[in-house]
Order: structure tokens, then C-alpha cells, then sequence
């Protein structure tokens, strides 16, 4: 025989490296026995012996010298020495035909070791064995043989977890295979009988936070896998900490290395004028890595494999990074829920990401960009969440887990495996304009799709609906929306990514929209520049919809439902608190690590800064890009939900957020709502004023004016679930469960026949069973004996019993209609003293929303009071209130008004008041508390006692924002203020005023006016008229204020008005930029935004 398989390596992770791609792959080793060189050009290698023909080996004149090997990297790539096909590591066949199809020799093979060879015994020999050490491109003589992979050798013991410890920590390491080597590393690197320590029996000391890493080798076993550890020393963190443990050549080296620019790159598309990196190379490197929870609990400990991430943003010193599971490793899945927003907790692939281009910034823009829309709209974003790196126990910073937008998104949330779906991505070749690529399938229906947008006429309603078959209509509106209220620059010529079920829709995925939501972007026109001039795959769809008069109004419709609710400023800046709140703690170590970001609140205050001036600036956009005779303005339209909880309403899909809801929307043209009860209650219709009620849930109506609409609703029965145990203890025993429901009217006597349960518990009323108003009734479990002498009718379920986990229970009317629904559960915000610890799960309050966890209480009895109004624990809420600072007395008479009773009827009194941090005070009553102000602005705290009837207590916090006097008595924060100089009179837009006093220091504004707002205008001293739009005046570099302290202010322009004002901008010049203040009044506040072009 000429050649031979004499050795192949179904998973490779970390044993061989392919010397070609500088990457781990499965491959395939062929050895020449013959003393002659053999041509092994045109023989074919393959994975199906059927298939004798499936890869031909080129050059045809390629040879292996005598007594020689040569190496074929099993990894798809079909070129050069790669192969067409994969190897299977849970077992498979490898053939070698020659030119013409005949069968020179062949391995079939079982399930495979991950890092163990298999080939022939010796070289050539018919005797296959498993290989400890694999022997790639050299012979398998002095290899040591293993008939099957059972002689394993057992990992090591460490005898410290993985964990956080205060003081240095000893570890000794053992096993139970007498005679074997223990070898061990401190720097990340894999362990070998080359590499590390051999461990001589004492402890190991670990000073610093270490990641140790050990394996068992003994002659006649195959070595252990590693076992990795880390161990933290005086380390702690509020956010989620993920080590990683890696070879360092792996991230360094200038050959292999990924972090470095090296001298074994790939060029980026546009990055680093097309400079070849390292970096930028698709290479995968192995590594361990855990992950601890904030308080230390350990929840990943798992092999996966390490890569870069990102375009340009892979140069930056703080690097993206993604971490893989796959087979090869031991596990194909991330077991964790990395991302509270998602209801997932398997991930094949999790994104750790700098923040691209915001990573010497925020942090967080991208971030905030994407999180402001979870669970707003219906299309593709990347969820967030904020953890901290360690890389072979050195602290790397900040990094964010993100969802990685891919064809792994689409399997983990849609259920679409890639031979599913299509999915096309912006690329970009050296200097060349941006094209589109096929990532997965071809461009041929996206392709088709674009010539029929542009070559049809889409007025057309038989075109139009069309276009909705192959477009996920309502998604792509929401990712345009999205995308132009961030201001993404960085789009829609880049940053592209779409898919399809290859029977279904198109839809466009969010990421990288960090060159947004920025203040200089506050009045970036995206609408206009996302229907301009670029390449026809980038702008042709949205041009040509948005021709189509269904989808322009719906658009500007639904932009509008989001301008007032999805990214209401109150809203957005809430999210960006939060997030600013979560970093906050780490910044400092990630600042001492890396340098950057330098003032970093004040850059997280331009994300506040856009927020708040953005929507003002949206609704004129969008009339000026349709023009006033399509949308000539706004109006406001109020949205009623009566009563109040009795359903939801959403406007152009998107939810209504209160009850007596009031936002702008466009006029003339269609305004779609749709009302839905909640479990409990039935629609019965839209009132509005001097017009006709409405009957359909879903409905259109358009407004000129003001406007007011109510959805009405009514209650399908005021029977309520008032009281549940579900989980007596031991001692009651554990069929004495009961469900306690309870008529809340006060007239009606309801007849409960044919009533039921069908969910939790099953159950039907039989005829006549009535429940008489203000009364109770009792369900038990069939075996209860506890409750035939209760005070109320008792009936027994007829199947099941309430789970002790938490379940959805239903009541259902006769006519099957949901009547009332609790689904609880045994974790907070749930009472969870209710989880069999004796007391029962109670309503504080019968007519309180039962949906609502908040509502529950423990009672007080164990065992509930059944038949019997509940007795629950006192809860205090915390409250805030705003004062001026040294100002005395201040009542804070609304402190009880959210704090709750242990039962219906109790009152509440204030019984003890803490000590302010910075004020004191002056008294209190029995729900009125005085309180003086400190000399300074800032903020203040106490803590507050509430007590019952029944001497419960409970106590909850005030926290106090102390603002300085204001001018003109506005009740709104203010650092400076300014005001014209006394002799400007205009009333002409754009006039220059030359002149500012600086009213800054001591605010007091004793001998000034403050400008207010009258007839239409902002009037300054004696008047600047601020009513004919957008530009109000123009301050060329006037002495006051042209300094270079000025851009570093806070600025408000203190006035009162009775509504809202649009934006009003303020435009000066300075050291050659353009620079502004912009203006609005929202709910009766005062804004101003400083920015800077």
C-alpha cells in the first residue's frame, strides 16, 4: 500500500495548531511508507465513503516525500490543504481514493476525545489507537497507544474553591491515581509536562488574585482534563464578574496572538487604512472561563472559546470580545440568562462589548439607544447588561454582555436553524463603496425584492400589499423609528444587518448605534437623511414606502406614539439613571485600569441632554419632510381608561402607560387604537366628546384639535380571589389549601352557577350557589378538614392542588368569560412568608388589583383568616419631595397617601422620624412631618415609622432634592441663569444681542425681572420674541459670554407659563464652533440643553 490514514483529530480545541490559519481545526494526517516520494495530487479525501469523489487534493503534482507526512485541515474552507467537509467527533468514516475512484485506504472510527489523536498504533499498522499526545505531521512510533479512552486520568483536586477571599489562601492539589504528576500554571497558560509546575505536595500560596490552572498525567493514561480555578483576593463587585483563564502567548504573541497588531494580520474593511492586524483575524482561541454572580455565587465554570469582536473598534486598547460554547469544548451552550429582559438561559455564542466607538466615552450609549426600546416595539435589539473582566486574574474593566446579533440570535429566539433563514450584512472591500453580502443564502430575494419597490408603483394598494408579503411591515417601522430618534450617523450605509425565514418576512436587526443619541445630534434630521441619496440597498426600500400614503401616515403615527411614550424624556432618563447607577461603582477601577473616560457623569449627562431636546425637534421633521398639505401640525389627544385598571389601551401598538394618558399627535390623518380588558372585565366601547361613541376595540379616528377619548370598561363580576394558600406547613398538613373569594359590591348578590376554575385547581359551581354582597366564600383541597366550621359556605375542588412553586389560578363566569385571574408565584416581589412558613397570601385591600404582586401581603395569622376580612403586614413607601434650600418648615403633608394598612378601614400614623443627613426637624404630627432645609443645595434623606391599629409598623425612607431660590418663583433647578441686557428691544428673529448679564454665584435675582412667557412668546427684558421658530437670536461673540468656562455650565432661563412650549434655540459663536442653548417648557418644567458643534 502507498499511502496510508495514519492519523486523524475529530475536535480540536487546543492541541494542534493549524499553521496555516493560525487556528484550531479537525484534521487529517496521510503517511507515505514507500522510500520514494508519491504523488498524492487529484486523490480525493472524504467523509462519506458513498462519496469517493467529495474534495480533490490540488496541485495535481502535489507529492509527500518518502517515508513523509502531510497534514489536511478538516474545516470547510475548501482551498489549498482544507478540506470541503468536517469530521464528526461522535464518530465517522475518512476515505482516500485515488484520480480515478479507487479505494487506497480508509478509517471508520467511533466517538472521539476532544485533544486525543486516533490513528494507526505505528506507522502504517492495521492496530487503531487513541493518542494521549498527538503526533501531527510526524510519526506515531514513539506515541504512546491507547486502546479505547476509558484510561482517562481523574482531574485534580484544589483544595480552595473558586471564589473571593480577604487574606492569602493556600491550595494543595491531589488525586487519587497513586503515582501519577500533578502540573500546574498560575498565568492562564494549559498545563503539559512541558509547561508549568510540577506540584511537589506543599501548599500553594496565592497573594493576588490568581487563576490556577492543573492536569494529571501519568504514563499508561491519557492526561486529565484542566481543572481552572479562580481565586480572588480582596476583590468585590456590584456587577457580574467573568474570568478567563488563556494561554497569554494566545492574546500577545506577534504570531498568533489576537489583542495585537502582530505580524500575522488581516486587513478590516476601512479600518487603519486597510493595515493588515492580528486582531482582526477570524482566529478562535481556547480558554476557561467563570462567571460569579455580584454576591459570589459562581454560575458558569465551563471550557468555550475566546474571540475579538467588532469592525474598527478591535484596535481599541479595551477590546470586545465573544465567548463561545461548542462541543469541542464540552458544552454547545452558555448555561446562564446573562440578560434579565430575555427569557433565555442557553446561548451558543455571549458578546461582551466595550461600547465600540463609545468605549473612552460612556459606556453605555449603544447600550441606552437599544434598552429604551425592550418591550416598546416588535423588532430585532440587542438587550444589555453591564459585568466586569478578568483575564488570567488581571482586572480588564467594564465590558457589556449583549445579545450577538447573528444567525445564533435567530436560533436562540426565533427557533431558526442557519439551513432555515437568509441573512444579508453590509460589507466592505478596501476604499470600495459599501455593498451588501450574503452572510447565510443568497441575495437573489432581497435583490428581487429592491427591483420591485423601485420598478412599481407603490400608490398602488394591490403593490403596497406586496411589498407587506415579504416585508415584516410593522418591525421594519420600528427599526427606522428607532434608528432616526437615536440619530445613528453611522447608518443606513453601514451597521446593516437583515434576515428571513426562507418562507417568511424580512426584518432588520438594531446594533452599533453609539454615533447617536448624543447632544450635538439633538437636531439631526435621520428622517431626511435615512430617505436620501446612498446606495440603492440601503435607502430604495424606505424611499418607496414611504411614497405609499398607508405607510407614511401609520409611520408618523407611530413615531408619534413613541415620541410621547417610548422616549419620553422622564422615561429615557429614568433608564439612563439606572444604567449610570450600575456603572457608577466600578468607573473608578476601570478608569485607574485603562485611563478613560475622564469626566465620565459629565458625559453620561449628554445622554440626559439628548433625551431631553430630542422629541421636541422629531415633530417638526416629520411635517417638514411630508409637507404641511399632508400634516400641517400636532395636537393633543388625551387617551381615558375607565375605571381606571379595568384594561389597557395601545396607540399605534404602542402601550399607553396611565390611565388618563394626554400626547401629541399629527392631525387630519388616522390615529389607530385598540383597547384590551384586563382578566376581569369586558370593553364595552370608546366615549369621546360631540362625537359618536365607537363599539370596535380596534379603531381609527383623526383629530384637528384637541381631543379626548375614553375607553370604557366594565367589571365581568366583583367576585375577586381575595386570599390563596398554597403551601401550608407541616404541621397544618398539606391538603388543608384553600382559595378565598370574595364579593366586593356592596348591592349585588352574585350567582356563581357554572362559575369554575380550570387553571391551578378545577372546580365548577354547581346551580344555586350565590354569593351575597361584602361576603366570603372558601374553596379547599377534597381532603381538607380544617374549615368545616369556618364562618362562610366551604366548597372542595374537584381536582389538583395549588403548586407550591406559583401557578396561574382562573375564575371563569358562566359564560366562560375570565371573571378573575392571580398568577402567582413563591419569589418576590410575592409574599414569600407565604411559602409554606405558616401565613397565608392575602389582598391588603378586596378592591386593590389582585394582578398586581404589590397588592399581596403575608397575614399576620398563620394559616390565613379564612372567611374573614385579611390581616396583613403594614407597608411604608418611600416618598421624595423637592425644597428650596434654606427655607424652614416645609410640610410634607402626603406621606401616607401610598403607604398601606394591614386591612380595609385601619388608619395609619406617623410614629417616629429619623434624623436628616444635612437638615433638621421641626416637628411632626400623626401623618404631617416639618421639615427645615439645609443653606446649600443638594440632596437629604430620613427615615419615617408608620404604625396601625394593631401596632404594626413598617418604615420607608424620604429623599429630599434641595434646589436653590429661583427667580420669577419657578420651582425648577437652576445652576445659572441669564438675561438680556436691559437696552435690547427687538422683536425680530435673529437679531444679534450683543450683550448678557451673567446672573450666576449668589442667584439672587432681587433687582432683575424674570423673563416670562406671554402671548406667544418668551419675553426677555424688555422682549426677545422667541414665536416664529427654531432660531430665536444670535449672540456673536459677545465679552460675557464667550469664555472658555462656559460650555462647563448648567444653564436654565427661569420663567413662567401656564402650557408647553416647543424648543426655542439659542445660537452663539465660540472659538470658531457653532454652539446653543436649546429651550422647552414639558409639564411645567423648564429645560435647557448646552451643546456644541
Amino acid at each position: 500500500q502507498t499511502l496510508y490514514i495514519n492519523e486523524i483529530m475529530a475536535s480540536n480545541a487546543a492541541a494542534f495548531m493549524d499553521g496555516d490559519a493560525w487556528d484550531f481545526n479537525d484534521w487529517v494526517e496521510i503517511y507515505n511508507p514507500s522510500a520514494a516520494p508519491v504523488t498524492i495530487g487529484g486523490h480525493y479525501l472524504t467523509n462519506d465513503l458513498d462519496m469517493a469523489t467529495m474534495w480533490q487534493i490540488t496541485p495535481l503534482t502535489a507529492t509527500i516525500p518518502a517515508g513523509g507526512y502531510a497534514i489536511f485541515w478538516a474545516d470547510e474552507e475548501d482551498s489549498g490543504n482544507r478540506t470541503n467537509f468536517k469530521l464528526d467527533a461522535d464518530g465517522g468514516e475518512i476515505g482516500l481514493f485515488d484520480s480515478g475512484g479507487t479505494l487506497v485506504d480508509a478509517v471508520i472510527f467511533g466517538a472521539q476525545m476532544t485533544d486525543v489523536s486516533y490513528g494507526r498504533e505505528t506507522d502504517g499498522s492495521p492496530n487503531l489507537r487513541f493518542f494521549g499526545q498527538s503526533t501531527g505531521k510526524a510519526s506515531n512510533n514513539t506515541a504512546e497507544p491507547f486502546v479505547d479512552t476509558s484510561m482517562v486520568a481523574p482531574k485534580p483536586d484544589m483544595s480552595v474553591a473558586s471564589g473571593f477571599y480577604t487574606t492569602t489562601q493556600s491550595v494543595t492539589l491531589s488525586n487519587a491515581l497513586l503515582g501519577s504528576q500533578i502540573w500546574y500554571t498560575t498565568d492562564g497558560s494549559l498545563p503539559t509536562l512541558s509547561n508549568g509546575t510540577l506540584y511537589n505536595g506543599s501548599p500553594i500560596a496565592l497573594n493576588n488574585t490568581t487563576t490556577l490552572r492543573a492536569r494529571t498525567f501519568m504514563a499508561g493514561y491519557i492526561p486529565s482534563k484542566t481543572e481552572s480555578r479562580t481565586i480572588f483576593i480582596n476583590t468585590s463587585s456590584t456587577l457580574p464578574i467573568v474570568s478567563i483563564s488563556i494561554n497569554p502567548e494566545y492574546l500577545n504573541d506577534s504570531i498568533i496572538g489576537i489583542f495585537v497588531a502582530g505580524s500575522n494580520g488581516a486587513p478590516k474593511s476601512n479600518c487603519e487604512s486597510y493595515q493588515p492586524r492580528n486582531y482582526y483575524q477570524p482566529w478562535e482561541r481556547p480558554i476557561a472561563v467563570q462567571v460569579f454572580e455580584p454576591d459570589g455565587n459562581k454560575v458558569i465554570d465551563m471550557d468555550a472559546g475566546l474571540r475579538t469582536y467588532g469592525n474598527c473598534s478591535r484596535g481599541a486598547s479595551h477590546k470586545s470580545i465573544t465567548i463561545r460554547a461548542r462541543d469541542r469544548y464540552g458544552d454547545d451552550d452558555l448555561s446562564y440568562q446573562f440578560l434579565d429582559d430575555r427569557d433565555v438561559d442557553q446561548f451558543p455564542v455571549i458578546l461582551m462589548r466595550n461600547g465600540g466607538q463609545d468605549y473612552t466615552d460612556t459606556l453605555m450609549r449603544d447600550a441606552t439607544a437599544q434598552s429604551i426600546m425592550a418591550g416598546q416595539a416588535d423588532f430585532d435589539y440587542q438587550e444589555y447588561e453591564p459585568a466586569v473582566v478578568y483575564i488570567n486574574g488581571q482586572y480588564r474593566g467594564i465590558l457589556n454582555f449583549r445579545d450577538k446579533i447573528d444567525e445564533r440570535f435567530v436560533e436562540t429566539y426565533y427557533g431558526y436553524t442557519e439551513d432555515q433563514i437568509e441573512m444579508i450584512d453590509r460589507v466592505r472591500y478596501g476604499p470600495a463603496q459599501p455593498i451588501l453580502e450574503p452572510r447565510i443564502g443568497t441575495m437573489d430575494d432581497y435583490n428581487d425584492l429592491m427591483a420591485y419597490v423601485k420598478n412599481n408603483d407603490m400608490t398602488d394598494p394591490i403593490v403596497y400589499d406586496a411589498v407587506t408579503q415579504r416585508i415584516d411591515i410593522d418591525a421594519h417601522m420600528n427599526y427606522y423609528i428607532a434608528q432616526i430618534y437615536n440619530a445613528t450617523t453611522d447608518w443606513p450605509s453601514n451597521n446593516v444587518r437583515m434576515w428571513r425565514p426562507l418562507d417568511g418576512k424580512w426584518r432588520w436587526m438594531l446594533f452599533d448605534t453609539e454615533s447617536g443619541f448624543r447632544a450635538t445630534r439633538i437636531n439631526t434630521n435621520n428622517l431626511a437623511r435615512a430617505t436620501s441619496n446612498g446606495p440603492e440597498w440601503a435607502y430604495i426600500i424606505m424611499q418607496r414606502l414611504m411614497v405609499n400614503q398607508t405607510y407614511r401616515e401609520e409611520f408618523a403615527q407611530r413615531y408619534a406614539a413613541h415620541l410621547n411614550i417610548t422616549f419620553d424624556p422622564d422615561r429615557v432618563i429614568g433608564i439612563i439613571d439606572e444604567h449610570e447607577a450600575a456603572l457608577a461603582p466600578e468607573i473608578p477601577a476601570h478608569q485607574s485600569r485603562w485611563g478613560f473616560p475622564s469626566n465620565w457623569a459629565t458625559r453620561v449627562d449628554d445622554l440626559r441632554a439628548f433625551a431631553l431636546a430630542r422629541p421636541a425637534t422629531q415633530f417638526s421633521h416629520v411635517i417638514s419632510y411630508n409637507g404641511t398639505d399632508r400634516i400641517a401640525a400636532t395636537a393633543p389627544l388625551n387617551i381615558v381608561t375607565y375605571p381606571a385598571g379595568g384594561g389597557e389601551v395601545r396607540v399605534h401598538d404602542v402601550l399607553v402607560p396611565s390611565d388618563d394618558f394626554t400626547g401629541d399627535f399629527f392631525t387630519t390623518i388616522p390615529i389607530r387604537l385598540e383597547a384590551t380588558p384586563k382578566p376581569g372585565f369586558r370593553f364595552i366601547g370608546w366615549q369621546q366628546a360631540a362625537q359618536a361613541d365607537i363599539a370596535n376595540a380596534a379603531t381609527t379616528i383623526a383629530i384637528n384639535g384637541a381631543h379626548t377619548i375614553t375607553a370604557v370598561f366594565e367589571q365581568v363580576s366583583p367576585v375577586v380571589i381575595n386570599e390563596i394558600h398554597y403551601h401550608p406547613t407541616d404541621l397544618q398538613g398539606a391538603d388543608e389549601e384553600y382559595i378565598e373569594l370574595f364579593n366586593t359590591s356592596t348591592t349585588d348578590t352574585i350567582d356563581l352557577t357554572n362559575y369554575s376554575f380550570t387553571n391551578g385547581i378545577t372546580y365548577t359551581f354547581p346551580a344555586a350557589v350565590t354569593l351575597p354582597p361584602q361576603s366570603y366564600l372558601l374553596l379547599t383541597h377534597p381532603n381538607s378538614v380544617a374549615y368545616g366550621a369556618a364562618a362562610c359556605p366551604v366548597y372542595k375542588w374537584s381536582s389538583g392542588r395549588l403548586s407550591n412553586d406559583g401557578e396561574i389560578v382562573e375564575l371563569s363566569n358562566h359564560l366562560a368569560e375570565v371573571a378573575d385571574y392571580v398568577a402567582y408565584n413563591d419569589q418576590t416581589p410575592w409574599p414569600i412568608e407565604a411559602d409554606g412558613l405558616g401565613p397565608a397570601m392575602a389582598l391588603y385591600e378586596a378592591t386593590a388589583d389582585n394582578t398586581d404582586p404589590a397588592n399581596w401581603r403575608a397575614s399576620i395569622a398563620n394559616n390565613g383568616t379564612p372567611c374573614a376580612p385579611n390581616v396583613v403586614t403594614v407597608l411604608a413607601v418611600d416618598d421624595d419631595f423637592t425644597v428650596e434650600y434654606g427655607s424652614t418648615n416645609n410640610l410634607f403633608s402626603t406621606i401616607l397617601d401610598n403607604d398601606q394598612a394591614g386591612f380595609a378601614g385601619d388608619t395609619l400614623s406617623i410614629t417616629a422620624v429619623g434624623a436628616p443627613l444635612l437638615g433638621t426637624i421641626d416637628s411632626f404630627t400623626a401623618d404631617t412631618i416639618h421639615y427645615n432645609a439645609p443653606a446649600s443645595a443638594g440632596s437629604d434623606s430620613f427615615t419615617y415609622t408608620i404604625m396601625n391599629s394593631l401596632g404594626l409598623t413598617s418604615t420607608a425612607q424620604i429623599d429630599i432634592t434641595i434646589t436653590p431660590p429661583l427667580p420669577g418663583g419657578v420651582d425648577n433647578g437652576l445652576v445659572m441663569w441669564l438675561k438680556a441686557d436691559a437696552g435690547t428691544n427687538t422683536t425680530v428673529d435673529g437679531q444679534n444681542v450683543t450683550a448678557w448679564a451673567d446672573q450666576a454665584g449668589n442667584h439672587d435675582a432681587s433687582n432683575l425681572t424674570a423673563p416670562t412667557y406671554q402671548n406667544g412668546a418668551l419675553n426677555f427684558n424688555p422682549l426677545v420674541d422667541f414665536s416664529g421658530g427654531n432660531m430665536g437670536m444670535t449672540i456673536n461673540n459677545a465679552a460675557d459670554i464667550n469664555t472658555s468656562s462656559f460650555t462647563a455650565k448648567t444653564f436654565c432661563i427661569a420663567f413662567t407659563t401656564g402650557t408647553d412650549v416647543v424648543t426655542r434655540q439659542m445660537v452663539y459663536e465660540q472659538g470658531g464652533g457653532t454652539n446653543g442653548v436649546n429651550l422647552y417648557v414639558l409639564n411645567n418644567q423648564l429645560y435647557a440643553n448646552l451643546w456644541a458643534s
